[in-house]
C-alpha cells in the first residue's frame, strides 16, 4: 500500500508540475475526530498468559495471534463489537480489551472479509484502522492481504477499537433510482498524501463514510453499464463528467426496470499501484418503477356578503362562508412516465353563518311588538376517493396538474333564535325559542387547473399557490390553493 499511496502521489506531482496551467487542487481534508463506538452483544473472553494464545470474535470476523512473551503475566483478553464509525468502515468495527495494553512484542490481527463489504471497492485497497486517544483513525499502509482466504492481517502493539477500511470506493455503491431519473457518482479515497513514508494513514471524514478526498482526476476511465461501455438504452447510461478521466460521473436510468436488476455501474482505475495497472471498481444501482406522487393540496374558499332584509324587516343580512379541503394524494396510477391519474382523500369542513336583525314597532298595542330573528349553519364535510384528478409532467419540466369533482357528503347543523316582546299594553306573552336539526348535505369541489415548472435543483417536489375570484349562492368568494407534492 505504501507503493500505492507513492505512486499515485508522484503521478499527482507531475501534473501539476509539468503543466503550470492545470487548476488548484483543493486542500486536502484533515484527519477528524469520530465519535467512540459503543457496545454491540457479547464479548468473546480468553485468559492468556505468557506462553501466549489465541482469540476469536464470536461471528469469526477478527482472529487475534498472541506470541510467547508479549505477556508477562496472565491477561484477561475480550473482542467486544462496537458501533463503526471509522471513516471508509467495511463490516463490523471490534473493541479489543483490555484497551491500552501494550505488548512487549507485536500482536497479529487477522481479519475476515465478505465480497458483499467491499462493493464499490476492491480487495487490494483494503486495509484495517484503529481509533487513536484524540478519536482519530489510523489505517495501515501496507497490511498483509490473502485474495485465497479473503483475509487481511496487521501487527500491533497495543489493544484498541479497529475495523476494515476502504482505501478508495465509488459512492453510492448501493444504491437505487427511480427509472428515467439520474445519479451521481463518485470516487474517493481515504488517505491523505502528507508523510507517504508513514506506517499509519490518518483518516479524514469524520462520521461519514465517504473519506472525500477524490484521488481519480489522472486515473479513472471506461465508465460501464453491465459492461457496456457507457451503457445503453436498456440498462441506463453512464457519462464521466468534467474532463474525460474525471472521477465522477452521472448515470441515467432507462425508461422502463431491466430485466436483469440491479445493474452494475464500474469505471476501471488505472495506475494506482506499481503491483496493479488497473482495478475495476462496481456500483450495484436497482431501477425501481416511478410510483408516483405524495403530498397535499389544500383547498380554501372564503367570502361574505351584507344585504338589505325584506320589509317590513329592518336593519341587516349578513352571510359569511369559508370551506376548507385538504386533498391527499393516495395513490398515483401510471399510463405513461409523464401522465398520471391521482387518487385523492378530501376531508373538508365548511362554516355558514347568516346573522339577521329584524324590528317592527306599531302604534297598536295589540300589535306591538319587538322581534328579534337570527340563525346561523355549520357544515362538517368528510370526502372520499376520486380518480378524477390528472397530473401531467412535459419533456421540458412544465407540468399541468387539473383536480376536482371531489365528492364529500356529511352534516349541517344549524340553530334558529326567535324572540317577541310586547311594548304596550295588554300585554301579550313573550316567548324566546331556540331550535336545532341536523341533515345530510353534498357538495361537489370546484375544478382548477394548477401549473408551474419543475426547479431543475429539486425535480421530484411541485409546488405553487393559485388564487382566484368565484362565487358560493350569491356571495363572492375567494379561492386559494395552495399544493406541495413529491415524486416518490
Amino acid at each position: 500500500m505504501k507503493h500505492v499511496i507513492y505512486a499515485v502521489f508522484s503521478l499527482a506531482l507531475f501534473a501539476l508540475t509539468a503543466c503550470p496551467s492545470a487548476p488548484t487542487q483543493p486542500p486536502k481534508p484533515q484527519p477528524t475526530p469520530t465519535p467512540v463506538g459503543t457496545p454491540v452483544g457479547a464479548v468473546s473472553s480468553k485468559t492468556i498468559g505468557v506462553t501466549g494464545g489465541m482469540l476469536s470474535s464470536s461471528d469469526g470476523v477478527i482472529k487475534l495471534e498472541i506470541p510467547a512473551g508479549a505477556f508477562l503475566s496472565d491477561q484477561n483478553v475480550g473482542i467486544q463489537e462496537i458501533t463503526n464509525n471509522a471513516p471508509g468502515r467495511a463490516g463490523k468495527a471490534y473493541r479489543l480489551t483490555p484497551e491500552g495494553t501494550v505488548f512487549s512484542k507485536p500482536v497479529k490481527l487477522r481479519f475476515a472479509y465478505r465480497n458483499d463489504e467491499i462493493v464499490g471497492s476492491a480487495p487490494q485497497l483494503l486495509s484495517v484502522a484503529f481509533q487513536d486517544s484524540g478519536g482519530v483513525w489510523r489505517m495501515y499502509r501496507k497490511p498483509k492481504l490473502d485474495l485465497a482466504t479473503k483475509t487481511i492481517t496487521v501487527e500491533t502493539t497495543h489493544f484498541s477499537d479497529w475495523s476494515k477500511v476502504e482505501g478508495s470506493q465509488l459512492l453510492p455503491n448501493t444504491t437505487k433510482v427511480k427509472v428515467g431519473q439520474s445519479l451521481q457518482l463518485k470516487i474517493v479515497h481515504c488517505a491523505n498524501y502528507d508523510n507517504p513514508d508513514d506506517i499509519f494513514i490518518p483518516l479524514p471524514g469524520g462520521e461519514t463514510n465517504e473519506c472525500g478526498y477524490n484521488i481519480a482526476n489522472f486515473s479513472a476511465k471506461n465508465w460501464s453499464v453491465d459492461a457496456k461501455t457507457g451503457g445503453n438504452s436498456s440498462v441506463g447510461t453512464v457519462s464521466a463528467t468534467g474532463t474525460k478521466a474525471d472521477g465522477t460521473a452521472t448515470y441515467t436510468a432507462p425508461a422502463t426496470k431491466p430485466s436483469k436488476n440491479p445493474v452494475a455501474v464500474s469505471v476501471e482505475v488505472a495506475d494506482l499501484t506499481q503491483e496493479f495497472s488497473s482495478l475495476t471498481l462496481v456500483a450495484n444501482i436497482t431501477i425501481e418503477d416511478n410510483t408516483g406522487w405524495t403530498g397535499k393540496i389544500k383547498y380554501h374558499e372564503e367570502g361574505s356578503i351584507v344585504t338589505a332584509p325584506s320589509k317590513p324587516m329592518t336593519g341587516q343580512i349578513q352571510d359569511s362562508y369559508s370551506f376548507d379541503e385538504t386533498q391527499e394524494i393516495t395513490k398515483t396510477n401510471s399510463s405513461t412516465p409523464e401522465y398520471f391519474w391521482l387518487d385523492l382523500n378530501a376531508t373538508s369542513s365548511s362554516t355558514y353563518l347568516e346573522t339577521a336583525y329584524t324590528r317592527h314597532e306599531s302604534n297598536q298595542c295589540s300589535g306591538g311588538y319587538l322581534t328579534e330573528h337570527w340563525w346561523e349553519a355549520q357544515e362538517n364535510l368528510t370526502g372520499h376517493e376520486t380518480k378524477s384528478s390528472s397530473l401531467y409532467v412535459a419533456s421540458d419540466g412544465s407540468y399541468s396538474m387539473t383536480f376536482g369533482s371531489i365528492g364529500t357528503k356529511g352534516v349541517r347543523k344549524w340553530k334558529f333564535h326567535d324572540k317577541v316582546t310586547a311594548v304596550c299594553p295588554p300585554p301579550d306573552p313573550s316567548y324566546d325559542t331556540t331550535s336545532s336539526s341536523e341533515n345530510s348535505i353534498g357538495r361537489v369541489g370546484k375544478e382548477a387547473v394548477l401549473q408551474g415548472k419543475i426547479d431543475p435543483k429539486n425535480p421530484n417536489k411541485l409546488s405553487g399557490k393559485l388564487e382566484f375570484d368565484s362565487t358560493q349562492g350569491d356571495i363572492p368568494t375567494r379561492v386559494t390553493v395552495i399544493w406541495e407534492i413529491s415524486r416518490n
